[in-house]
């Protein structure tokens, strides 16, 4: 025999006592909560996605877990997720954030790019592009004779970090790996994003919390990442460090403020 008693229709939902909520950095709020039903009435009891929380008007339901209890009756523990978001949403749907209700960090990425490219090389006032790849072109994909032998390059006259790339590239040190930081932001609001026409173009300034940079680099915004969760979207947003001096600006010319 069960230890639990009812009371009342038995075509009706029960709502427990039990239940817990959760509120993170972002301002999401979780929780679960306990019904029960008469398992032939399970189908017509059973809370739907979306329904209000009955305590909590800003939490819906997002999913529930069905067990079975001794006798005719089942135990219901429903997921919901809400969020107590100002009239208008938290950034006017365009992606904004603020310090309170943000949760914001780093990704560390690095990436293969071509050793002649390596700020050491790109940035040096003593080498012009052309020096770039010459020495690549030399230490990669030398000339050769008739005979199938390697042409000897002369490089008496060649600036020591032309010569320097030359070398490097010849023992097979052909590629470095370039930084690749990320900075994301997560928050919660009532909408979609709706300023994806940013995307691709340099914040100014620079995202708030962003770690400052004294090299000339900046933070381009990248993109989206969105889930939506009954009725709530959880939003991360994602910009990209560039190498020193900055993203190029024939190509992201454009700026956007950050949020």
């Amino acid at each position: 025999m069960s230890d639990v008693t009812f009371f009342g229709d038995q075509n009706s939902l029960v709502t427990g006592h039990e239940f817990t909520l959760n509120e993170d950095k972002k301002g999401l709020w979780t929780g679960t909560q306990k019904y029960f039903s008469h398992r032939g009435s399970l189908i017509a009891n059973k809370p739907e996605r979306g329904d209000v929380h009955p305590s909590y008007d800003f939490l819906h339901m997002e999913s529930c877990v069905i067990s079975g209890m001794e006798g005719d009756w089942v135990e219901i523990t429903a997921q919901y997720v809400g969020s107590q978001i100002p009239p208008g949403g938290g950034g006017g749907g365009g992606g904004g954030a603020n310090d309170v209700d943000s949760e914001y960090g780093l990704r560390q990425r690095t990436r293969e790019e071509p050793l002649g490219t390596a700020p050491f090389y790109s940035q040096d006032d003593t080498l012009t592009p052309e020096d770039i790849k010459e020495a690549t072109e030399a230490a990669s994909n030398p000339a050769k004779n008739q005979d199938g032998t390697v042409k000897l390059v002369d490089t008496d006259g060649w600036p020591d970090k032309k010569l320097n790339l030359y070398n490097k590239i010849k023992l097979g040190y052909d590629r470095y790996l370039a930084r690749g930081v990320e900075f994301y932001m997560r928050y919660v609001e009532d909408e979609m994003p709706d300023d994806l026409d940013e995307l691709q173009k340099v914040a100014d300034p620079a995202p708030p919390n962003a770690p400052p940079q004294t090299d000339g680099s900046d933070w381009l915004l990248i993109g989206y990442n969105v889930v939506e969760r009954a009725g709530v979207f959880d939003i991360e947003k994602v910009w990209l460090l560039s190498d020193p001096g900055g993203w190029d600006e024939d190509i992201y010319k454009d700026e956007v403020a950050a949020p």
